[in-house]
């Protein structure tokens, strides 16, 4: 499975399919134009168009902006591929931060 950070774009063809599936069904169901989803997340109706045709990698920073405006969940379009929300990998880095500044995992000489 792909475990890519918010700046990976999603490149597999397999993957642009299926997630060029979801976003137009999403965008026609909240009756968007290509052109209004572009212009709520800052991004041109060809990169849109681009998108749900799957011939243009896209970054799960712009997937998240776009989940937001279609009022869908985080992780609606990536996590049937395989790829974590971004919240759910800051979450595991901060779990991890914690883990290793505990006592735990301190030496005598940093605990005194």
């Amino acid at each position: 499975m792909n475990s890519p950070d918010h700046t990976n774009p999603i490149r597999a063809t397999e993957d642009l399919a299926v997630f060029a599936r979801k976003l137009r069904s999403a965008r026609n169901r909240t009756g968007l134009t290509q052109h209004e989803l572009g212009r709520k997340i800052r991004l041109s109706q060809t990169l849109i168009s681009q998108w749900e045709n799957g011939v243009r990698p896209i970054n799960l920073r712009d997937i998240s902006a776009a989940e937001v405006v279609l009022d869908l969940p985080q992780g609606a379009l990536t996590v049937p591929l395989g790829y974590r929300p971004i919240t759910a990998q800051i979450e595991t880095a901060l779990e991890l931060l914690k883990l290793v500044q505990s006592p735990k995992f301190q030496t005598p000489e940093a605990q005194e």
